[in-house]
C-alpha cells in the first residue's frame, strides 16, 4: 500500500493516512473531514487492486508448487534406470537383460495396480481408472508422486536379490509389494485416515525413511534371506567370476542415483 498509494495521487498527510486505513465502507461517516474523502476512494481502488494482486499470486503459487512436485516426481522416476544401469553393470553379463526386464516390471505392472486399486486403498475415494471430469490437477500429480515412489520401493527388492530369481517369479513379488505392502504403508502413515497420521505428535516420515525404505529394505532382507546366496559366490576358486562385468555402467547408475536422490528427499517432504 505503501508504494501504491503515492502512483495513485495520494498525498501522505497524517490525516489522509488515518483514512487511508479506514474502511472503505468509512467513507460516508460525518466524523471523517471531506478533504479525506478522495482519498478513502482511492483506498477502496487499492483495496480492489490488492485483491486482484493475491489472486494471481495465488494462481502463480499453485502453479510452482504443481511444477516442483512434477519436477521431484520425474526426478524420482530416474531413479528406476539408475538402480536398473548399477544392478546390471554389478551382476555377470548373462543376467544383464533379465535385471532390467525386472525394473521395467516394477514400473509398468505398478502402475497398473496403482491404478486398479493401490492408489485408492492408500489414500481411499475413487480408483483412478473411474476418474472423471471432476478430478482434479492436484489429483493427477499426487498419483504420478505415488507412483515413483512405490516403484523405488519395489525396485530396492530387485537389486538384494538379482540373479537369484526368474522373471516370473518376481512378478509375484513385485505384484506384493506394489500391490498390498506399500499401499498399506501409505494408508498408515500418509493418509489423513492412517493411525500413524493421526497419533499425538503425528508421525513424519521424514524423506521415505519408513514407507518406501524401511519397508523395501525389509522386504529385500526376507527375500534374500529365502533365496540364499548365489552359488559359488562365496567359493575361493569362483568368486572371480562374480566381478562385476561392466564397472563405468555401474558408476553411471550410482550418479543418476545421487542426482535423483536430491528430489527424493525434498520432494517426500
Amino acid at each position: 500500500r505503501t508504494t501504491l498509494l503515492p502512483m495513485m495521487g495520494c498525498s501522505t498527510s497524517t490525516d489522509e493516512w488515518w483514512c487511508v486505513w479506514l474502511k472503505p465502507s468509512a467513507c460516508d461517516e460525518a466524523d471523517i473531514a471531506a478533504d479525506c474523502a478522495s482519498t478513502c476512494c482511492r483506498a477502496a481502488a487499492v483495496n480492489a487492486t490488492l485483491d486482484s494482486l493475491a489472486d494471481d499470486l495465488l494462481s502463480v503459487s499453485v502453479a510452482l508448487d504443481t511444477a516442483w512436485k512434477l519436477l521431484c516426481g520425474v526426478l524420482v522416476m530416474l531413479m528406476q534406470l539408475g538402480f536398473a544401469m548399477l544392478e546390471a553393470g554389478t551382476v555377470r553379463e548373462h543376467n544383464v537383460i533379465a535385471t532390467y526386464a525386472k525394473n521395467i516390471i516394477d514400473v509398468i505392472l505398478g502402475t497398473l495396480i496403482a491404478a486398479l486399486w493401490g492408489y485408492s486403498v492408500a489414500y481411499g475415494g475413487t480408483w483412478p481408472l473411474a476418474w472423471d471430469e471432476d478430478t482434479t490437477a492436484e489429483d493427477h500429480y499426487s498419483f504420478f508422486v505415488f507412483l515413483a515412489f512405490q516403484s523405488t520401493c519395489a525396485t530396492i527388492v530387485s537389486g538384494a536379490m538379482a540373479e537369484r530369481t526368474a522373471v516370473g517369479s518376481y512378478l509375484v513379488l513385485s505384484c506384493t509389494v506394489s500391490g498390498l505392502l506399500y499401499p498399506l504403508a501409505v494408508q498408515f502413515a500418509y493418509s489423513s485416515r492412517g493411525f500413524l497420521h493421526n497419533l499425538e505428535p503425528s508421525f513424519v516420515d521424514f524423506a521415505g525413511s519408513g514407507v518406501v525404505h524401511a519397508l523395501g529394505g525389509c522386504a529385500a532382507l526376507v527375500g534374500a534371506v529365502a533365496a540364499g546366496p548365489r552359488t559359488g559366490r562365496f567359493d575361493p576358486k569362483t568368486v572371480a567370476d562374480f566381478s562385476p562385468h561392466n564397472v563405468p555402467q555401474v558408476l553411471s547408475g550410482t550418479m543418476l542415483l545421487w542426482v535423483a536422490w536430491f528430489a527424493f528427499n525434498m520432494g517426500s517432504g
